[in-house]
């Protein structure tokens, strides 16, 4: 069987969806996967465009790229507008698109993102699909209330991996849940597949490997975003990696069910033999991760 892995992600106000996406390019056929296309869950038009330049960069100018539709999202992310508005120094989206454009010459604009899941998933074979929500959950939310949408993703998905908060036994949200919380518990509570949950990421500091390295359109949102060469927590790599297969660095823990609370940004596990949700955490030292991130992408 073919495997597919989609990663939806936020690609905007933090730079570590760059290192995610690079992991995905670079180890998904050593995984056994291949990279089926980028969901860019931001409504900015030049984070999808941003997802464009990258794919074309790593040699993937066909690579299928969706972004969602602003006008569609129920939560209206009124707090991420005024979030991007302090990221203002460093949003690399529009820099990058600029200064990179012939990369991006005769490109149409990504597809609408839902329409992208429908077509990717109806192409799929049945069970053969990781999605990596390194972001909001407001596209897979909008697919699961698609007409069939929930019956499409039960028959062609096999695990979605979201990375947001929901540490044992019980937290509160990040920021991609809590930018967008009604669209997170839509997903969160009502996946009809297999579903982990990723909090680890913290105290895994990358990407060493870029920081000498020649600019290029990757590198340059890293250096955009910490002028001053700092490593970034690995969230969304670790989320990546452990879509891809790679269990090494992770543990699971199982039979609980998983429950998110929008109003109040809590989440619980409960004890459920029969849920399908799980919780990934680090079982190996922080340094040991980041050393196995920085192989890959070195």
């Amino acid at each position: 069987m073919a495997r597919w892995i989609i990663v939806d992600t936020d690609l905007d106000t933090d730079c570590d969806d760059v290192g995610a996406l690079a992991l995905a390019h670079r180890h998904a056929a050593a995984a056994g996967f291949r990279l089926a296309g980028i969901v860019v869950n931001a409504p900015v038009p030049a984070a999808g465009r941003y997802a464009q330049l990258l794919a074309a960069h790593w040699g993937l100018p066909t690579l299928p790229v969706g972004l969602v539709d602003a006008a569609a999202i129920a939560d209206g992310m009124a707090p991420y507008a005024a979030h991007r508005a302090d990221c203002a120094p460093r949003l690399y989206n529009e820099r990058l698109c600029g200064k990179y454009a012939a990369l991006l010459a005769h490109r149409p604009p990504p597809e609408e993102g839902v329409a992208l899941y429908r077509r990717l998933l109806s192409e799929a074979e049945d069970g053969s699909v990781v999605i990596c929500a390194i972001g909001f959950l407001t596209v897979l939310a909008q697919l699961l209330d698609s007409p069939g949408g929930a019956d499409l993703v039960r028959r062609k998905v096999r695990l979605l991996v979201s990375m947001g908060g929901g540490n044992w036994p019980e937290g509160w949200d990040g920021f991609n849940w809590r930018m967008a919380p009604k669209a997170a518990a839509r997903v969160l509570n009502d996946w009809p597949v297999d579903l982990a949950i990723s909090p680890e990421g913290e105290n895994v500091l990358t990407i060493r490997s870029w920081q000498e390295g020649p600019p290029d359109p990757a590198r340059e949102a890293y250096r955009i975003f910490f002028p001053d060469r700092s490593l970034r927590p690995s969230w969304d790599l670790l989320c990546v990696l452990y879509g891809l297969g790679d269990r090494s660095l992770f543990r699971g823990r199982t039979g609980c069910r998983f429950r998110y609370n929008p109003e109040t940004g809590q989440s619980i596990w409960t004890p459920d033999p029969a849920s399908r949700a799980r919780l990934v955490e680090l079982a190996v030292p922080p340094d040991q991760a980041a050393a196995r991130l920085e192989e890959i992408l070195s």
